[in-house]
């Protein structure tokens, strides 16, 4: 059969879009992998981290977080060791060859039952509450009911912070109870009305009563302003100063943009 010049021009199109429709060009586009920046922090320190990951990430094209967590004591230890490079705590220790650098403010929060008529401690009674001096609320104008002390689990920034800052040189009580984790010691809270416990300012959740110190009650503004007694700033820790993504994300936290975010669990630094 012969063919003629308009049906060879159509041969040679089909031909041609089968030869494209097999070429590479027009293969699936392989997606490009997104950068994965690790990040540690400190159990106390979650709802701080991972609100600024969400966040940060929502606007970088490409990046997401690899997020770890640990009790402070376990992060430090990996740090030393050359483990771990950085991590975000609550707590700082004096750490002679360590660098650090502030990103946020937080506070140091004692908590009661929610029926438990007791509104305000002075930082003394606070003190001789964990001392195991006061045994009962009454002596502090409250219901004839037990107190029963709460404290966070061995190596926990919260802990370590509490022991620092309210505590110091004195001792904790022997009555103390040991919770083994945050979500035990609210169960807890919210189960007994003699209970008291301590926790971060970004822990708080419903069923939980913060008590104000020295007149001054725990909040955002007071946070900021310094007005509240245990006040403490978040940071993170490391061996020398960060490079690359996490040096760029860390200066996103400290800008105001950054900063702003802070309003949902905590308050940011001072300017």
């Amino acid at each position: 059969m012969i063919v003629g010049a308009p049906a060879l021009r159509l041969l040679s199109v089909a031909a041609c879009m089968l030869l494209l429709g097999c070429s590479p060009a027009s293969t699936s586009r392989v997606t490009a992998p997104r950068l994965a920046l690790s990040l540690a922090y400190a159990d106390d320190a979650a709802a701080l981290v991972r609100l600024l990951s969400q966040r940060y990430s929502a606007q970088q094209v490409g990046l997401d977080f690899d997020l770890s967590s640990d009790s402070h004591a376990a992060l430090m230890t990996h740090l030393r060791t050359g483990q771990l490079s950085y991590f975000i705590t609550p707590h700082l220790e004096p750490q002679v060859g360590l660098w650090a650098a502030p990103l946020a403010q937080d506070g140091l929060v004692l908590v009661v039952h929610p029926q438990n008529p007791l509104n305000d401690l002075s930082l003394d009674d606070a003190r001789r509450l964990y001392q195991g001096y006061i045994r009962r609320w009454q002596e502090l104008g409250g219901r004839p009911v037990d107190v029963r002390l709460l404290s966070r689990e061995e190596g926990s920034a919260a802990r370590l912070t509490f022991e620092a800052r309210l505590l110091g040189t004195r001792r904790l009580s022997a009555n103390a109870q040991l919770v083994s984790s945050l979500d035990n010691l609210r169960r807890v809270i919210q189960d007994d009305e003699g209970a008291i416990g301590y926790l971060l300012y970004s822990q708080l959740s419903a069923g939980l009563k913060p008590l104000a110190l020295d007149g001054v009650l725990p909040s955002q503004a007071s946070i900021s302003s310094g007005a509240y007694p245990l006040t403490l700033t978040v940071y993170i820790v490391g061996r020398g100063e960060p490079e690359g993504e996490l040096r760029q994300f860390l200066g996103w936290v400290q800008s105001a943009a950054g900063q702003a975010v802070l309003s949902d669990c905590c308050a940011p630094l001072p300017r």
